[in-house]
């Protein structure tokens, strides 16, 4: 018989009365207090609906509903019989802000005993492959077993009367009824109860294991959400690209985060549902059909991870975070946690009025670093989150023209700040988010302002009575354009500042490439100093103008602008980087050509000073000018004009300066006609055009190669020699490469795939490859006048010396879509001599000690007799591995010595010297030097250098007298033989940057050998150190030498019984160190 309860509104929420003289009625129900009261919404008491952030955004007006309380008492419905077999610690209400329909088929067609059966994770441990013929001390994954889902017999038995359990349909269910689920034994049981006035909807009763389409994604999305909001995720978000074939060999059914996702999409494509949804790749042909089959993919993430890596490494530590996060979250909600089942996802919220590119709205700037693109001031673990956590950006970027705002794309955009200026952007009405990544700078230049433009900073100092120029920058970038949608969702952050701590939904609706000419101001000012961050776009207050370009090729439309109907043509030319170290470098942004040429453009660039290497701040008068003259010339061509400066020239000798009145002024000028389909550029005074291929600029001249002394044609010709002289290098390292049988491979094929490491140093970026733990990619960063010869010099190196014994191995080399060399690749090894050598807790035997002295030395003596010195040899710079087939006298692992870092070394035989160097004559008194070369004081690793390559001061760069590299090599192995075999600092613990003390204790002979007498027991010790440590290198011996001094059998045994004397147990080793 029904049983009527009295509900009385309080303070605090609604109070329900139950009769405790009920039968079966708990214990619990029967005393004071038991159930608590739901808290009351604090607002007004007139009712309210809540507005999607489409509606807020369009300015749709709030409607009013009825009161939440008055629907409450029509809806109150007597409770059932069965609440006296509820147990209240199980009760769990779940609202939402919008309702779903419930499933059509609520049976899930098994009965009890079936359903009690199945396990949601398999019963057979995962191991790691190493593990297979072993027992494993690898953790083995926990299996959960979740609440079985009630049967359809239990709840068919439910529904005896509508007046106890509503239908099912959407519309027959009231806004303000709450479903109630208590959980106890694997059943369920649905009851209808007066909601809290908080909620103007109400959550339907869903079978877990059960989903339709879009209860499933919306169940599948609130899990990715919460595992995408964890660092430790990062490694299992993008899918293993198929350059690592050691992973594909061993997975064979890869999975990964982002397919799932995209799974997931499938599945709403395959139900033909209307709601607007990311794009599925055509490989995607499959989605899911219960909540089971999203879970099997999650848990083929964990077992690839797990499988392929070793239980030692970081991401298999990472994939074990990962399983307990996804079991947490699918176990909560399966015990009636809510997952925000019923709140519409950003892609439901989306519509194209929210973004219409002809609106006139803010712009605001983001940009996402690639890995080229990281800032050396941040840290490594930040640069590794940013690039993987926007990967898909990155591939978004490359689809020029393949969305629209009727059919958008949809990314994850992470930030480290600026939190509340997203949330602005996403709020504010017809705003924008411009994501830029890739971007290129070019060479600053001087250009003139528009017509109402005001003075700059740049130009506040020059004459106004000339034209007003300004500093422009070419720059090309890749865009995305779009719109934050939904909720904002924080990050488990890992307490670094650098590092994302929220992310949010970006619908983007238009991906193009830019290539514009902005302010030096802007790209200093904004976009290079961008670091993750949303930032609000603004006109320059002085000059608003300037900025008007970027904005046009963004396609965007700001308050108070008005739309251009064309967007603006650029021509531009692509001139050799060595052409514009000249002055050379054109590049056109000019309207439609008239038949008139009554309008014209002057571009004037910059002067880079040959001898210093340096821009020039201010235009000086012997720069050479560019003319762009608006002209349709011969053959579809562009008529360039190009002013030298005015060489004054005697009559006598047109090279040497003479007295003011018997100079002569020559103004010169050439005309230079560039084709607008190409980028070859020729001259109307030389018979030889300008390659149009881009190569890395050449070194610094010598002062007596100044380019203000050449003509014309003469400044032609030496530009394009220097080009001709750099592609004939790159052209012999590949020629060197393949008879190595080095292949070279592309940079951006293998980008995917790298992680940043810790280690990187002035020229280079260091990375480690997903899924190939055996290789190490060395990046150079942007190669300027000074270091594109070093830098080749150094695969020279590598290439001359693979397969020696000893010798760090290169394993490829790495070049661009221009072909020109970016980094390198080589074999990876396990420690540093410093963390080897001086390791407290495991400290190398003396047998040990000794096998890693005798291998430099022996590693040095075939370096130097390939013909070229290393320069730079330190504690980091010696790679140690362990080979445990070798044993050694004393039962220890034998230590293998490798040599790397060869990004100093020269060589010492004159035909190579001429080979690798920019120059194609070097005078001969340089080559009667050698093997003795002038070199610059070493600023790096002082305790390892002479005296005679010590910088006097930290500014000091002055050129030395001519040294011995290989003698200086020897000098820096005997620090290193030092640091070996005593486990603490030479020089009586010197610091690094106390040149003063250094200098002191290394001027002389007699000085250097009373601090070893002071400082090394041991006869032998002592002798083989004064055998590289001294400051006259005429008495240091060769490598060889001592090569052949330490394989006497009586030098190797005294050196072992001193290094046993010295002992070196964790107690010794630390007091050492202190």
């Amino acid at each position: 018989m029904p049983v009527s309860v009295q509900v009385t509104p309080s303070s605090s929420g609604f109070k329900i009365r139950i009769p405790r003289d009920l039968p079966n009625l708990p214990e619990v129900f029967r005393k004071r207090g038991a159930i608590r009261s739901i808290p009351m919404s604090t607002g007004s008491s007139q009712g309210t609906i809540k507005r999607t952030h489409s509606q807020m955004m369009l300015g749709e007006p709030n409607v009013l509903e009825e009161d939440p309380r008055n629907k409450i008492a029509k809806g109150l419905l007597p409770i059932p019989s069965h609440l006296a077999n509820a147990n209240v610690r199980n009760l769990a209400i779940r609202t939402s802000p919008n309702p779903i329909p419930a499933p059509s088929s609520p049976a899930t067609g098994l009965s009890m005993s079936e359903s009690k059966k199945q396990q949601p994770l398999s019963s057979v441990p995962q191991r790691h492959r190493s593990d297979s013929k072993s027992k494993s001390s690898s953790p083995v994954p926990t299996p959960v077993r979740f609440p079985t889902p009630p049967s359809s017999a239990s709840r068919s038995s439910e529904q005896g009367s509508a007046s106890i359990a509503p239908s099912h349909s959407h519309g027959t269910r009231s806004a303000a009824e709450t479903t109630v689920q208590g959980v106890e034994g694997g059943q369920s049981s649905s009851i209808v109860e007066a909601a809290s006035p908080a909620s103007t909807s109400s959550v339907m009763e869903v079978d877990p294991m059960e989903l339709k389409p879009l209860e499933l994604v919306r169940v599948g999305l609130g899990v990715l959400n919460r595992l995408v909001s964890n660092t430790y995720c990062k490694s299992f978000i993008n899918k293993v690209p198929q350059s690592a074939a050691t992973y594909h060999v061993v997975i064979k059914k890869p999975m990964d985060l982002t397919t799932i996702e995209q799974k997931l999409w499938k599945t709403l494509e395959l139900a033909s549902s209307t709601i607007t949804i990311s794009r599925v790749p055509p490989s995607i042909t499959k989605g899911y059909l219960s909540l089971n089959d999203f879970e099997k993919d999650l848990r083929r993430v964990f077992q690839n991870a797990t499988f392929f890596n070793s239980p030692g490494h970081t991401i298999y530590k990472e994939a074990q975070q990962y399983q307990s996060m996804y079991l947490l979250i699918l176990n909560n909600y399966r015990q009636g946690s809510s997952l925000a089942l019923n709140a519409p996802l950003p892609h439901e919220s989306f519509i194209p009025d929210l973004i219409p590119l002809s609106e006139p709205g803010p712009l605001y700037l983001f940009r996402a670093h690639t890995l080229r693109e990281m800032d050396r001031k941040m840290t490594d673990i930040s640069t590794d989150l940013f690039a993987t956590f926007h990967q898909p950006i990155f591939d978004l970027s490359e689809e020029v023209g393949s969305l629209s705002p009727e059919h958008p794309a949809f990314v994850r955009m992470y930030i480290n700040k600026n939190r509340s200026v997203l949330v602005k952007c996403r709020d504010e009405q017809f705003a924008k988010v411009a994501i830029l990544s890739d971007i290129v700078v070019g060479k600053p230049y001087y250009a003139p302002a528009g017509a109402g433009a005001g003075k700059s900073p740049v130009n506040r100092n020059k004459s106004s009575s000339g034209p007003v120029s300004v500093n422009m920058v070419n720059i090309t970038a890749k865009v995305l354009i779009g719109k934050p949608i939904g909720e904002r969702h924080d990050m488990v952050t890992v307490g670094d500042l650098d590092c994302p701590n929220a992310w949010i939904s970006v619908a983007c609706v238009k991906v193009l490439h830019i290539d514009v000419e902005v302010p030096v101001k802007f790209e200093k000012g904004t976009l290079a100093k961008m670091r993750h961050e949303v930032v609000p776009f603004t006109y320059d207050r002085n000059n608003p103008t300037l900025l008007q370009d970027f904005v046009d090729a963004l396609g965007v439309v700001l308050p108070g602008s008005t739309p251009r109907l064309t967007p603006p043509v650029q021509k531009s030319v692509v001139i050799p980087a060595i052409a514009r170290s000249a002055g050379l470098g054109i590049t056109t942004a000019s309207a439609p050509a008239s038949p008139g040429g009554a309008n014209r453009l002057k571009n004037v660039r910059e002067v880079r000073d040959v001898r210093s290497g340096r821009h020039q701040h201010r235009r000086s008068k012997s720069s050479p000018m560019v003319e762009v003259l608006n002209e349709q010339g011969v053959q579809g061509r562009l008529l360039i004009k190009l002013k030298l400066p005015s060489l004054k020239t005697a009559p006598s000798s047109p090279m040497a300066p003479a007295p003011a009145s018997a100079q002569i002024i020559t103004p010169l000028a050439t005309e230079v006609a560039v084709r607008e389909p190409t980028s070859s550029v020729t001259s109307s005074t030389s018979s030889t055009p300008l390659l149009s291929s881009q190569v890395v600029p050449f070194t610094k001249s010598s002062p007596e190669d100044s380019m203000g002394v050449l003509s014309a044609p003469d400044v032609v010709q030496h530009t394009e020699h220097m080009t001709k002289r750099a592609e004939k290098m790159l052209e012999c390292l590949k020629t060197q490469a393949d008879e190595k049988k080095v292949p070279y491979i592309s940079w951006k094929a293998i980008e995917p795939t790298l992680t940043v490491d810790s280690a990187h140093g002035l020229f280079k970026r260091i990375y480690h490859v997903k899924g190939d733990d055996s290789i190490v990619v060395q990046n150079f960063k942007e190669m300027d006048v000074e270091s594109f010869e070093q830098r080749v010099r150094e695969v020279a190196c590598l290439l001359k010396l693979r397969g020696l014994k000893g010798v760090g191995q290169i394993q490829s080399v790495i070049d661009n879509e221009d072909d020109h060399l970016v980094g390198l690749s080589m074999t990876k090894y396990e420690y540093t001599l410093k963390a080897y050598a001086t390791n407290a807790r495991r400290h190398p035997s003396p047998c040990q000690k000794l096998c890693l002295i005798q291998d430099m030395v022996a590693a040095m003596a075939e370096i130097h007799s390939a013909g070229l010195a290393h320069r730079d040899l330190s504690e980091v710079n010696i790679m140690v591995d362990e080979d445990p087939s070798q044993l050694l006298e004393d039962q220890a692992p034998r230590p293998l010595v490798r040599v790397i870092d060869f990004g100093k070394s020269v060589f010492v035989g004159a035909e190579e010297v001429q080979q690798w160097s920019m120059k194609e004559n070097i005078d001969k008194e340089e080559l009667d030097l050698l093997p003795l070369v002038v070199l610059p004081p070493d600023h790096g690793y002082k305790l390892y250098r002479s005296i005679l390559t010590l910088p006097k001061t930290k500014h000091d760069h002055s050129p030395l007298p001519p040294v011995d590299p290989r003698s200086e090599d020897v000098y820096s192995l005997g620090v290193l033989i030092w640091r070996t075999f005593s486990g603490k600092s030479p020089w009586n613990g010197a610091i690094e940057d106390d040149l003063k003390t250094i200098r002191y204790l290394v001027a002389s002979d007699a000085q250097i050998k009373f601090q070893l007498e002071k400082e090394v027991q041991g006869e032998y010790s002592r002798a083989l150190l004064l055998k590289c440590l001294t400051a006259n290198p005429n008495t240091r011996w060769s490598c060889q030498q001592l090569k052949g001094w330490l394989e006497q059998p009586e030098v190797g045994r005294e050196l072992l019984r001193e290094f046993e004397a010295l002992g070196g147990g964790r107690k010794k080793l630390r007091k050492s160190l202190d």
